[in-house]
């Protein structure tokens, strides 16, 4: 016989204390704010989950070993011990808490008895382990002591307990008590006797289903815990219904294959297999049908859930869903997105048309059914005004759908859209969750819409900046163009005889026709990509040849750069120009022309009236601030932003009445020698 003499009911009762320690596991502890109490006594209140875990895991562990074993077992024995040390142990926590004390601030009795409840426990347990005869000669004896110990505790504890705390105190209390006091019996009778008494073994196992209420509601008072809800999500909920239909359904052809099996024809094998493979084939049919799936999920959702959502869940496959691409566009990502939340399996976009005062057809996803304009009077408009998720009418335009989800205008009043979402493959009514998701996701949906709308803006806004750079430096270059040929007018009715000046004319029309045709390629934003090649020193010499005032300083050495012939003549013509203004009629206007590895500098050096630095940092290459009555103020902007598409740069260095020097950098390109003479840039002309 075993030690409880009962097997199969120490086996229920350590099933159920291992059932214990699963809720204290689970339990939930209040926040610190809630219990009103010392801030040093926190952190025992929370330590005392792990003593009851660890005694009720001890008091089932008994409890199946005093059934599966003999009586007096080391296991038997062990765990016993443990789980008396267990609930002593947080009994006393829950002592030491009501003092708002820690352990090794508790009265000097109480902490020699636990200390030696410890001692007790760990030398009866390490003896049986390394020497089990004399750890089994002691264990009884070992058995009293300890009994006797912790009755002299709790009783200490007990009489000296606050009356606020006693209420938590005293049931685990007294249910360790009573286990420490049929042990002393038990044990006691032992030593007399020298066998188990076996009514007190029944006793001791009566005792333990007795003081089970109490342990689990002691345990309850102490920490007022409120058990965790074991959320499961829409998911594995809709799996674990699907398994468990499925097999019920299997179960029953079973049932019916071994009915027609016992009672059916010769042909009962053909019949049982045959309803095997249409089970199955219904299975199948189910398992991959769309209404089938959706009508579970609503059930589950009606009966089995407290929340409908998993919003955590939504969230991600919305997310997921508007950030994939997959050559589908953004309106019909967004819809796809409404409708799935929804269960939907269609949808369209209405977008809204400022101008026109309507919401008007976009995109459709699953459907290629369109609707009229909504005019921005009717009733369907003003509800998507006031709310984002109406519920549309059976009977009207829409009556092929069945919800209108609003996309609120983070950037002005009214609806950036309107998406209609057709009916679910399943009916069901429009309960507050779904709504508050739809509205959820609908924000999420507006701002990305708005965003792209916004960067589209932004492209083609930056692409007419482009164009209108273009045309501004276009014009300022006409302007000279104009003003050249202009003055080649007035002076062609006093010299239009000259040959020389006839051959003027024509070399200066050229140019300037030269010139226009620059512009135009210009206008082209793949313009830069189609730059020619000069060598800087012989472009320099032909610009300077007929310039007077200019002087030109060369290094050693040549450089080709990587630039449209006509765009370096401007950049140079109008440093010179400012550079002469600058001057007087005797001053000199210095270029000098300086080769380094990678790049080449040219610098145009006058002795003008020079600017202020302020003037150079704050006007200078400001646009459309000009100094020059007739001008466009653009010139100098023209100048830097043509040096900074041929890759270099443009630096000032000026002094007020000591004149300026303009310093351009240009990156060089390699080229063979023979092709030189081709790249130095007078053939243009």
């Amino acid at each position: 016989m075993n030690e409880s003499g009962l097997g199969a009911a120490g086996i229920a009762v350590g099933l159920a204390y291992l059932a214990l320690s699963v809720f204290v596991i689970l339990a939930r502890l209040p926040r610190q704010d809630r219990l009103n109490l010392p801030p040093v006594a926190w952190p025992l209140w929370r330590r005392t989950r792990l003593p009851m875990t660890l005694a009720a895991v001890a008091t089932g562990a008994f409890a199946l070993a005093s059934s599966l074993l003999p009586p007096g077992s080391a296991v038997a024995s062990g765990t016993w011990m443990a789980a008396l040390l267990g609930w002593t142990g947080a009994v006393v926590i829950l002592d030491a808490v009501s003092r708002g004390k820690r352990l090794r601030e508790l009265p000097a009795l109480q902490r020699g008895l636990l200390t030696a409840l410890v001692v007790v426990f760990a030398a009866v347990t390490l003896t049986r382990a390394l020497a089990p005869a004399l750890g089994a000669a002691i264990a009884i004896e070992a058995q009293v002591v300890f009994a006797i110990a912790m009755l002299v505790l709790l009783e200490n504890v007990m009489r000296n307990a606050e009356r606020e705390i006693l209420w938590h105190v005293s049931l685990p209390g007294v249910a360790t008590g009573g286990l420490a006091l049929v042990s002393l019996l038990l044990y006691a009778a032992v030593i007399l006797q020298h066998r188990f008494s076996p009514p007190l073994i029944g006793a001791r196992l009566a005792l333990l289903v007795m003081v089970l209420p109490l342990f689990a509601a002691g345990a309850m008072r102490a920490i007022r815990w409120r058990p965790r809800r074991l959320h499961l999500s829409r998911e594995a909920a809709f799996y674990s219904a699907s398994l468990i239909l499925g097999g019920s359904f299997m179960i029953v052809l079973g049932i019916v294959a071994e009915l027609v099996r016992d009672y059916g024809t010769s042909l009962a094998g053909v019949i049982e297999w045959a309803i095997m493979f249409a089970g199955l084939l219904v299975l199948a049919i189910v398992a991959s049908s769309g209404s089938a799936r959706s009508r579970l999920m609503v059930a589950l959702s009606r009966h089995f859930a407290a929340a409908p959502y998993d919003y955590r869940q939504e969230w991600l496959r919305s997310i997921a869903t508007l950030s994939a691409d997959g050559g589908v566009s953004v309106a019909q990502r967004a819809i796809k997105a409404l409708a799935d939340t929804a269960d939907s399996p269609s949808g369209i976009l209405l977008t809204h048309d400022r101008q026109a005062a309507r919401l008007r057809y976009s995109e459709g996803w699953n459907t290629a059914l369109e609707i009229p304009a909504i005019p921005a009077g009717t009733d369907l408009f003003r509800q998507c005004c006031e709310r984002t998720v109406v519920e549309l009418d059976p009977e009207g335009v829409t009556a092929p759908f069945w919800l209108a989800v609003a996309l609120p205008d983070p950037r002005a009043s009214g609806p950036l859209g309107v998406v209609l979402l057709g009916r679910p493959r399943v009916a069901q009514p429009l309960h507050r969750e779904m709504a508050a998701l739809l509205t959820v996701v609908a924000g999420e949906i507006s701002l990305v819409m708005a965003e792209r709308q916004a960067a589209e803006a932004l492209a083609v806004a930056r692409r007419f900046e482009e164009a209108g750079k273009r045309f501004a430096f276009v014009a300022h270059d006409i302007k000279n163009i104009a003003n050249q040929l202009g003055l080649l007018l007035d002076n062609s009715q006093r010299h239009m005889a000259d040959p020389e000046f006839q051959a003027d004319l024509i070399g200066t029309v050229r140019d300037s026709v030269d010139k226009i045709r620059a512009m135009i390629r210009r206008l082209d934003p793949s313009a830069a990509d189609r730059a020619g090649r000069l060598d800087v020193g012989a472009r320099l010499r032909h610009l300077l040849a007929h310039r007077g005032r200019v002087v030109l300083d060369e290094g050693d050495g040549h450089s080709i750069v990587a630039i449209d012939p006509i765009t370096f003549d401007m950049i140079v013509n109008h440093l010179l120009d400012n550079a002469l203004e600058a001057g007087t009629a005797a001053q000199t206007v210095t270029v000098a022309l300086s080769h380094e590895p990678g790049r080449v500098t040219i610098r145009v050096i006058d002795q003008g009236r020079g600017m202020s630095a302020h003037f150079v940092r704050e006007r200078l290459f400001r646009p459309f601030a000009s100094t020059k009555a007739a001008g466009f103020g653009i010139g100098a902007f023209q100048t830097r932003e043509l040096i900074l598409q041929a890759g270099g740069s443009l630096d000032v260095e000026s002094e007020e009445a000591a004149g300026t020097t303009m310093t351009i950098r240009l990156p060089t390109v390699h080229e063979p020698a023979a092709e030189r003479l081709e790249t130095a840039g007078i053939d243009h002309e």
